[in-house]
């Protein structure tokens, strides 16, 4: 009987004794690893983890103090980058003088700087807790609807009217850029909308353009003159090889600058609605090759190949205004003789394009055009950056995109710098259009 309680009391105490441990060595380090991974998940690593309650493991006590020390470190270190990264982007978009701003894909606004709420009306109300450069939107959508009209108008110009900001009744002028980006992890897309206030540029070519219709007035006459007298006086005497050699270069120069003249003042009846299209059937083939013609003599004294290709489906009769359409080939015409070497090809070629379309275009061996100015050369007063002395007011490209759009059409150029460029245009092969 005693040997059993004696076996009774030891069975007891070995079961306390484990118990005891089991708290010690499991139960409370387990417990303590929890609570410090609740705490870490929480991104509280301010506490250190309880040594007393790892004293039964003290080689994961430490293990588990290290691996926090340097979770908080590395944790910290990504704050502060983070934080220095929105630094230099708030810093940018604060000093940005353009409009900036962001929406997702189904219009909402989601971000703005300071220069696009004066552009979109937006009031300090209506942001999120302010900011320094990037400004969140309380309620994206309700600016949707003049965002959509921005990247609306984006698809036909570049540039658009808009209300002048914090000047009622006055208008401003903006380039607009846009930009699709996707989000990591590819969850959603983006849209980037730059305005770029072009208003001063808009006044200043207006003041260029009043300025050279008044010079193209005013020496239209007097050229005419010369240009008469000039003929009277080829007539008059017979010319020995030089003296002809000095009648051609008067000649040539009276063309060129009566070729300015007109530019000029075409622009400016375009601007203004007054140059009408006076459209009739016109045979692309026998037009092209009376402009290679006419450019055949000064391609072969450059030492250029001129060529022209017609394919055999070339349509035989277009809808088109042929003084118009001639000019926009002479243009492009003498571009290309400008800037192609000696020993270069000039190619000139026509084909249909597509349903009802024909497509024009004109090719050259020239330097190629940089690729952040072939947009640019086509509006007014702008010409290619080639380190060479420029000639000319740069309306040439300018008149080619405005006469095509008239007859309802899409010029380009495609160009790649060292290579040469190739100006494209398609236009309708019928006018359904009054013009």
């Amino acid at each position: 009987m005693v040997a059993c309680c004696v076996l009774l009391l030891a069975v007891l105490g070995a079961g306390a004794w484990a118990a005891f441990w089991a708290r010690r060595s499991l139960w409370r380090p387990l417990r303590e690893l929890g609570l410090a991974l609740r705490r870490w998940s929480f991104g509280d690593f301010s506490l250190p983890i309880d040594a007393q309650a790892l004293a039964a493991c003290p080689s994961l006590a430490r293990d588990f103090t290290a691996a926090q020390e340097t979770v908080r470190r590395s944790l910290e270190e990504t704050r502060l980058d983070l934080l220095r990264e929105r630094i230099k982007m708030e810093t940018l978009f604060g000093a940005l003088p353009d409009g900036l701003v962001i929406t997702n894909l189904r219009g909402e606004v989601l971000f703005i700087n300071p220069p696009a709420m004066d552009i979109l009306g937006i009031k300090n109300e209506d942001l999120k807790a302010p900011g320094r450069g990037l400004l969140e939107v309380t309620d994206g959508d309700r600016f949707r609807m003049p965002v959509q009209e921005i990247l609306k108008n984006h698809t036909h110009s570049d540039t658009m009217e808009l209300p002048a900001p914090r000047d009622p009744g006055a208008r401003a002028f903006y380039k607009t850029t846009v930009k699709m980006f996707s989000l990591p992890g590819g969850v959603d897309f983006g849209v980037l909308l730059l305005l770029r206030d072009v208003t001063s540029e808009r006044r200043l070519d207006a003041m260029k353009e009043e300025f050279f219709q008044a010079v193209a007035h005013d020496l239209r006459a007097p050229l005419f003159a010369m240009q008469g007298y000039l003929r009277l006086l080829e007539k008059s005497v017979k010319p020995e090889k030089a003296q002809k050699g000095y009648f051609d270069a008067i000649s040539q120069s009276c063309e060129k600058l009566t070729l300015f003249i007109q530019d000029t003042l075409d622009a400016a009846r375009i601007e203004t609605g007054q140059l009408i299209l006076t459209v009739a059937p016109v045979d692309p083939r026998v037009m092209l090759q009376r402009v290679v013609k006419l450019f055949s003599p000064l391609a072969a004294e450059k030492g250029i190949r001129l060529e022209l290709e017609l394919p055999e489906d070339t349509p035989s009769s277009i809808d088109a205004d042929e003084r118009l359409l001639e000019r926009v080939f002479n243009n492009l015409l003498s571009n290309a003789m400008k800037f192609t070497p000696r020993g270069g090809s000039i190619s000139v070629e026509v084909s249909r394009a597509g349903a009802g379309k024909v497509e024009f275009s004109v090719s050259d061996t020239g330097p190629g055009i940089p690729a952040e100015q072939k947009t640019s050369i086509f509006e007014k007063f702008r010409q290619i950056d080639t380190g060479q002395a420029k000639t000319g007011f740069g309306l040439g490209l300018n008149i080619c995109l405005k006469i095509v759009r008239l007859h309802q059409g899409t010029i380009w150029v495609d160009s790649e710098q060292g290579l040469g460029s190739e100006f494209i245009f398609t236009i309708p092969i019928k006018q359904t259009m009054e013009v």
